[in-house]
């Protein structure tokens, strides 16, 4: 019998009430993906999963764009695809420059906390010249330099 009317008999069909020439099971589940309301296996139907065909059940979304860090390229929302992204995780809606990272994250980078100081002040300087290229480049506004230092 040939339920759908598609190239497969029911026997081998893995939807059989529904056409699906190309047979398509993203999570190997034997139905097809026409039918199979979670096309993942991840326990999140697809009409609510933000990554329906990569598996996420938390639905982590960092930068709330409704696409799951899972399957999202650019997970911070920074313009800077999380492949090439020096910092991944920068906080949502602040400036970045090319290699994706805001002017705290560059800060730190530059003046890592945990870094070999000689004493507190040379790591306040350090802190205090680089934010303040960091304002001459249009990275952080006097403000954001304030709270960083």
């Amino acid at each position: 019998a040939n339920e759908d009317g598609d190239i497969y008999g029911d026997a081998c069909d893995n939807c059989p009430y529904v056409i699906n020439d190309g047979q398509e099971d993203n999570d190997n589940d034997q139905l097809g993906d026409v039918c199979d309301e979670d096309d993942d296996n991840d326990d999140i139907l697809d009409v609510v999963d933000n990554c329906p065909f990569v598996a996420n059940s938390d639905q982590a979304n960092f930068d709330g764009d409704g696409i799951g860090d899972a399957c999202d390229g650019d997970d911070d929302g920074d313009g800077i695809s999380d492949g090439v992204d020096q910092c991944p995780a920068t906080e949502v809606g602040v400036i970045v420059d090319v290699n994706g990272c805001s002017g705290e994250q560059l800060v730190e980078l530059a003046c890592p906390c945990d870094g070999d100081w000689k004493n507190h002040g040379k790591y306040v300087s350090c802190v205090a010249q680089t934010a303040e290229g960091f304002i001459a480049a249009g990275l952080i506004s006097e403000s954001e330099k304030g709270d960083i230092v």
